[in-house]
C-alpha cells in the first residue's frame, strides 16, 4: 500500500539506503512500508473508534481503548524478520501496544507478536551527520519468522490517559531478508582448519588467554560499514541482549547468522547506524560472531552500543532475557561470553573485578558491566543481569587459570598447586541453569588431597574428595548439598584444597533456589 505521505517521505529512504552502497555477498535485502496522515485518514473514515486530527490517527474523544488492525500488507520479498518503527505522541498516561504477525500465503497468520520499544527513540542524525528521516521514531524490537513469510500485518491498541489518547502520525515496518548467507559448510572448514593451524604453533614464555574462535565478518555476510571505522582503546566492557522477538528460535549456525545480519540491516537502515552496533554477538549455542570489529587486535573499533561508546566495547547476546519473553542464557552462550571478555581483558590489562572512570559516560563504572547501568534501559535483561557477578568471577577465573599455566619455555616456578575461581560463581541449586559449581584444580606433582566445602563457621558442610590425585587438572562438581544430602542455606561458603604440606582456599555464593 503506497500513500501520499509514502511518496513524500520515500525519496530521503531511497537516498538514505543508496548511499550506503551495493549489497554485498549476503544478499541481505531490506525495504521499508511506511503508513502516515493520508493512510491513517482513510483507516479512520472506516472505523468507528478512530479519528484523523492535526495529521495523527487518534482515538475519538469517547473512546477510551480501541483495537486497530492495519491491511494485509505484502512485501516485495519473502522475508524472515521485521523492524517496527513509529512516531506518536503519548501524552499523560496513555500508551500504544504495537504487535505483528506474519504469513506465507496471505490466509494463514502465525499468532500476533508484541513488540517491545526501546527506550530511546530515533535520533535526528546519523551517525555520519545526516538527517535521519525517522528521527523520533521509538523503536520496536525485531520480531523474526520464517523465511516464506511474505505478508505481514500490524495491530495497534490505543490507550487513553486520564484524559488524552495518543497520537499516532507514522507507523513503518522495515522487511528484512537476510536468510540467504555464505555457504555454511565453507565457514566450518575455515574455523576448523584455524584451529589446527593455532594448535601447530606451540607454546609461547608468556601465558596469554585466547582469542576465542569466531565467525568473521566475511564468513556471516556483512555488508561493509558506511565509511570507514573510528578507533578507541578498550577500558570497560559492556554485556547486552539484542531484545528480538523470537530471537531463541535457532537451531544452527546458519540461524545465527541470519539474526546477525538482520541486526545489522536494522541498524543501518532504521537507526542510522554505520554499522551494527556491537563489537561481537554470541548466540544460544555458543557461536560468536565479529561484528563490528575488524581483524586488528592493537586497537579496538568505536561502538554504538550504549550511547557514550569512546573506551567502551559492546558484546551483544543474542536473546530477550527480560520480560515478557523471558529467554534463559544457555551454558553454551554463556561460556562464549567468559571466554571473549576473558581475552580482552587479559590484552587490555583489564581487572574483571575492578572500576574505574568512564570518561564518556561520565562516572565510575564496573569494568565489566550491564547496559543498564549507563543507560535507561532494561537492557541486558534481568535474567542475564542477574548473572554479572558470575560473569566477572568466571572471566577472573580464566585469566587466573592462564597465568598459573605451564609453558614450554622457562617461567617463575609455578605453585605446586592450584585452585581456581569456581564457576559459575554465585550459582542456584536446584535450578534448571547453572545448578552445579565447577572447581577446578591443577597439580605440578601427584599428591594426596583433600576437597571440602567450609560453611563461614569454619564448618565442613560437604567433602567432595578425599585420595590420590595425578600431575594435571582435576574437575569436581558440588550441587549445593551437604553430606547428608540436604541443599545448604544461601549464603557465603569455603572451598578448600588441602595437601600433605599446603591449604589453598576460594569463595563461592549460593543463592536461593525460589
Amino acid at each position: 500500500m503506497r500513500s501520499l505521505y509514502f511518496e513524500k517521505i520515500i525519496a530521503l529512504v531511497i537516498g538514505y539506503i543508496a548511499f550506503q552502497g551495493a549489497v554485498f555477498a549476503s544478499e541481505t535485502k531490506s525495504t521499508q512500508i511506511i503508513h502516515g496522515a493520508a493512510d491513517f485518514r482513510v483507516a479512520s473514515a472506516a472505523q468507528k473508534a478512530f479519528e484523523a486530527n492535526r495529521g495523527a490517527f487518534t482515538l475519538k474523544k469517547t473512546i477510551s481503548s480501541a483495537i486497530y488492525v492495519s491491511p494485509v500488507l505484502e512485501g516485495t520479498f519473502p522475508f524472515n524478520a521485521v523492524g517496527a518503527h513509529w512516531n506518536a505522541d503519548l501524552p499523560g498516561k496513555s500508551f500504544l501496544r504495537v504487535s505483528l504477525r506474519a504469513s506465507a500465503d496471505g490466509a494463514s497468520w502465525g499468532n500476533w507478536l508484541f513488540i517491545p520499544s526501546d527506550e530511546s527513540p530515533v535520533t535526528k542524525y546519523t551517525e555520519s551527520g545526516e538527517v535521519n528521516p525517522f528521527a523520533g521514531d521509538i523503536v520496536g524490537a525485531l520480531a523474526f519468522f520464517d523465511s516464506d513469510r511474505r505478508f505481514v500485518q500490524y495491530r495497534v491498541e490505543f490507550f487513553r490517559g486520564d484524559e488524552f489518547a495518543p497520537d499516532l502520525r507514522r507507523l513503518a515496518l522495515q522487511i528484512i531478508r537476510s536468510s540467504d548467507g555464505p555457504d555454511i559448510e565453507t565457514i566450518l572448514q575455515k574455523k576448523e582448519n584455524e584451529a589446527l593451524q593455532h594448535a601447530t604453533k606451540g607454546h609461547t614464555a608468556i601465558a596469554k588467554v585466547e582469542k576465542p574462535s569466531m565467525v568473521k565478518r566475511a564468513d556471516w555476510g556483512a555488508q561493509a560499514p558506511r565509511y570507514n571505522y573510528s578507533y578507541t582503546i578498550v577500558k570497560h566492557i559492556a554485556f547486552h541482549h539484542t531484545a528480538g522477538v523470537s530471537d531463541y528460535n535457532v537451531s544452527t549456525l546458519d540461524d545465527c547468522a541470519a539474526r546477525v545480519r538482520a541486526i545489522q540491516s536494522y541498524h543501518r537502515n532504521t537507526l542510522g547506524w554505520n554499522d551494527i552496533g556491537y563489537a561481537y554477538a554470541i548466540c544460544k549455542q555458543g557461536h560468536i560472531f565479529q561484528a563490528r570489529e575488524d581483524d586488528n587486535d592493537n586497537h579496538d573499533v568505536y561502538g554504538a552500543h550504549d550511547s557514550h561508546n569512546a573506551g567502551s566495547q559492546g558484546i551483544a547476546n543474542l536473546g530477550y532475557f527480560h520480560p515478557p519473553y523471558n529467554h534463559q542464557p544457555t551454558p553454551e552462550l554463556l561460556n562464549a561470553l567468559y571466554r571473549l571478555i576473558a581475552w580482552k581483558c587479559d590484552e587490555r590489562n583489564i581487572d574483571p573485578q575492578g572500576k574505574s572512570l568512564y570518561a564518556a559516560y561520565g562516572g565510575t563504572v564496573d569494568h565489566i558491566y550491564g547496559h543498564q547501568e549507563v543507560r535507561a534501559t532494561a537492557c541486558p535483561g534481568d535474567g542475564l543481569f542477574a548473572l554479572k557477578q558470575s560473569i566477572k568471577d568466571s572471566v577472573e577465573a580464566i585469566i587466573e587459570k592462564v597465568a598459573t599455566a605451564i609453558t614450554d619455555e622457562p617461567l617463575p616456578v609455578p605453585e605446586k598447586f592450584t585452585i581456581m575461581q569456581s564457576y559459575p560463581n554465585p550459582f542456584t541449586p536446584g535450578s534448571s541453569l547453572h545448578k552445579n559449581a565447577t572447581i577446578q584444580i591443577s597439580l605440578q606433582h601427584p599428591a594426596f588431597i583433600q576437597i571440602a566445602v567450609h560453611n563461614i563457621l569454619g564448618q565442613a558442610v560437604r567433602k567432595l574428595y578425599q585420595g590420590a590425585a595425578n600431575t594435571g587438572e582435576r574437575h569436581f562438581l558440588w550441587d549445593g548439598t551437604d553430606d547428608a544430602g540436604q541443599f545448604v542455606p544461601p549464603g557465603v561458603y569455603f572451598y578448600r584444597l588441602s595437601t600433605e604440606q599446603n591449604v589453598r582456599i576460594k569463595k563461592v555464593l549460593v543463592l536461593m533456589n525460589r
